[in-house]
This record gives structure tokens, C-alpha cells and sequence, in this order.
């Protein structure tokens, strides 16, 4: 689990008192490492379709996408 996505649970856990799943996407390159800038600035249209393929499904997805 990132850190992000415990930091986030914990404060809906406080928040609210329970816990509840959800995905947090991150862009990342074929090996697992941040993206060249370039290819970031230009990923978006593509980025954003996929995430929302995933979200949209009523199934859940492989989310691994390298």
C-alpha cells in the first residue's frame, strides 16, 4: 500500500469511524519508475482514459498497466 493511499484511509477511518477501499493510480514508466517528463506532460488523454476504464468497471481490473 503507498503511503498516500494509508494516509488517506486513516483520516476516512477517523473521519467517519470504519475503513473503506479505494484505488489510488499512479503514472509510472514500462520499468516501475517515474516517467521522463515528456512522456508525462504528453500521457494525459491516455492516462486519464485508462483510470477511468478501471474506476468504471464493475469488476475489478488488473491495475498494473506497465
Amino acid at each position: 500500500m503507498s503511503i498516500v493511499r494509508h494516509f488517506i484511509a486513516r483520516k476516512y477511518l477517523i473521519d467517519f469511524g470504519f475503513s473503506s477501499s479505494f484505488y489510488v493510480a499512479h503514472l509510472v514508466s514500462s520499468t516501475g519508475t517515474i516517467p521522463p517528463y515528456d512522456v508525462f506532460k504528453t500521457s494525459g488523454p491516455t492516462h486519464a482514459q485508462v483510470y477511468w476504464d478501471l474506476i468504471s468497471h464493475k469488476e475489478q481490473l488488473n491495475w498494473d498497466y506497465r
